[in-house]
Parts: structure tokens; sequence; C-alpha cells
């Protein structure tokens, strides 16, 4: 998939790409996850779900050459999509960078041929999908030790 530029609210062009598993930009994008999404919690990535991530789509936003959000689009059927690890460096969160990254995650999939995207998300992140036309799908659960919710959201292909 090409890369593209999107104009954000932060006043900056941000050039959002799909990136290849195992390579430095995929090493940059871990560290990224891991800061914003691990560490907080004490967690850190086992090497078999790294492994597991070998099939995976994964996006970024960068900033000036450096990597300041990212998220992974994995495949669960023909039509669906899961999207999972949506991360923005702390210094960029509120500035449209999740935003753009949702948007492009959405075009990558239709383009792709899925016709919905699923995801997990955190507490905290609900009214952010929502405001995308994610829709609640199941009751709260645990998941990482947190509560989170199933969203769902359909695409046009």
């Amino acid at each position: 998939m090409a890369s593209v530029t999107l104009f954000c609210f932060y006043e900056n062009l941000m050039k959002y790409a799909v990136i290849t598993y195992k390579s430095p930009d995929y090493g940059e994008m871990l560290d990224l996850r891991k800061s914003v999404l691990r560490d907080p919690l004490g967690l850190v990535f086992s090497p078999e779900e790294l492994r597991l991530e070998s099939e995976d789509c994964f996006l970024i936003c960068r900033d000036h050459g450096r990597i300041i959000g990212c998220c992974i689009l994995t495949r669960i059927s023909s039509g669906q999509v899961k999207l999972r690890q949506m991360a923005v460096h702390p210094s960029f969160q509120g500035k449209s960078v999740g935003a753009g990254l949702l948007l492009y995650a959405e075009q990558c999939a239709g383009k792709a041929g899925y016709s919905s995207i699923i995801l997990h998300a955190r507490e905290t992140a609900i009214g952010f999908y929502e405001k995308y036309h994610y829709r609640i799908t199941g009751t709260p659960f645990i998941e990482v030790g947190i509560p989170h919710v199933a969203m769902q959201k359909h695409i046009p292909a």
C-alpha cells in the first residue's frame, strides 16, 4: 500500500504508511507500542505474541521522520479485520494523529476488500471510537488487566 499525507489539526503534514514486519520501522513502532500501551500496565510483549504478528498489516504515522502513531490490522475472516494496538505518542495525543490513523486504517481495510473492522477498546477510548461511528457490540470485559468493550464498524469496500 502506498503512503499518504494528510493535513492534521496539529498544523503539520503527517505521513501515513504501511511498514513491514521485523523492519527497522517495525522496531521503532514496537518501542512506541511498548511505551504507550504496555509499560503503564507493567506488561511486556512475549516472543510468541510478536511472532503471531508476522501476517499482520502495520500502519504508522510519521512526523519529521519519527513514528508518532501506529496501529495494526489483523485478518479475522475474508470480510473482517481487527484493529489493534493503536498508540499515539503522548506529546501528539489530541492533535488528530489517532483520527488520521483510524481513517487510514479504514481506507487500507476497504481497499483490501474488508467490509468490517472490529476492535477491543479500552474503556478510556470508547468515546474516541464512537465519534468515528464504531458501535459497542458486547458487554465490558477485562483484557490486559483493564476494562475493554468490543466495537465494530462497517466500512465501504
